[in-house]
């Protein structure tokens, strides 16, 4: 049988590229005797391996040849333009890598293919960003334990009423002492979130690369006095992979790093003028961009935390982008 075998070659050994950059490459071709190729294509994708599913995407394909070969060795000179993201990215339960994958189509046989690991990756470092001059915070919804228990424990209690008196007294007061739980949980989070009063943030820049800074204003403006016991801002940044489907799903959650600045503490807001505090955080070099596919994603998240004294915590969650490259001049 004929033999055909393939071979990726990248001019100076180069295995990596910049964001939305040109790669050249060299495809191979060694034949033994005369073969019908109905087409050699190289094609650029990414994908994921690591704890969970793979997934892949983003695949573009050249066509460099179609006919027929005779015994003997050729070349196929490309060039083949990366996106912008995803970049390169080796974690803990998740791993980004881009391919180039060479393969021809034979017919009536196996048909033969190479495949080379190409890294994308931005060296430059992020460049500085300045907080803006005017702030226009946006009002924020806190959520809290127990928020939105309200109607499904007064539902409880009234099922409980029915099974009382369709004799079933023991499961009535199980569900009883459950609802009047959550309803007491319910009645605590609306005193916090009545507490409070308005809560306003903005973050800038919308979007931010790894080793660059973001800016928060936050605003807090309770109806009338308060004590506050802290007042935090958290980034914390994961990745989520998901294993096997169906009744053997399994999801793995690891933690990339977290960043915590405490806002205040042992705080008293008079309630007749708005607490303002303004913040920034870097992230690490090593921050992971946003990314998200069927069974892998990594999140970056800002988290403010809020304890009245004597009252339940309320937190709101803001989902950072970070982009795994600094936007060009």
């Amino acid at each position: 049988m004929a033999k055909c075998t393939l071979r990726i070659e990248l001019p100076g050994d180069r295995d990596f590229v910049q964001p939305s950059e040109e790669l050249e490459a060299i495809v191979h071709v060694e034949c033994d005797s005369k073969i019908k190729c109905n087409g050699l294509t190289l094609t650029r994708y990414w994908k994921t391996h690591g704890k969970g599913n793979g997934d892949d995407g983003d695949k573009r394909a050249v066509e460099l040849f179609s006919g027929e070969w005779e015994a003997g060795s050729y070349e196929y000179p490309t060039t083949i333009r990366f996106p912008s993201e995803p970049t390169s990215y080796h974690g803990k339960a998740i791993n980004i890598d881009w391919y180039l994958k060479a393969e021809a189509d034979v017919p009536y046989a196996f048909d033969p293919s190479a495949e080379e690991m190409i890294l994308l990756v931005d060296p430059r470092l992020a460049q500085p960003y300045v907080a803006p001059d005017a702030w226009a915070p946006q009002p924020v919804k806190m959520e809290c334990s127990f928020g939105g228990c309200m109607i499904p424990s007064i539902v409880g209690l009234c099922i409980a009423v029915v099974l009382v008196a369709t004799g079933y007294v023991l499961w009535a007061v199980l569900l009883a002492v459950l609802c009047a739980g959550l309803l007491l949980g319910s009645l605590r989070a609306g005193s916090a979130l009545k507490a409070v009063g308005l809560v306003a943030l903005e973050v800038h820049p919308s979007s931010v690369a790894p080793g660059g800074s973001f800016h928060v204003l936050l605003e807090v403006q309770p109806e009338s006095s308060l004590m506050v016991e802290h007042i935090d801002l958290t980034v914390t940044a994961q990745e989520k992979a998901t294993s096997g489907s169906g009744t053997n799903k399994t999801t793995h959650t690891e933690s990339v790093f977290e960043l915590k600045e405490a806002l205040a503490s042992n705080l008293k807001l008079d309630g007749t003028r708005p607490f303002e505090q303004e913040v920034s955080f870097e992230l690490p070099v090593t921050a992971p961009a946003t990314f998200e596919s069927s069974d892998n994603e990594i999140t970056t998240t800002l988290t403010l935390t809020i304890q009245p004294a004597g009252k339940l915590a309320l937190t709101h969650t803001h989902q950072l982008q970070v982009i795994g490259h600094s936007p060009r001049a």
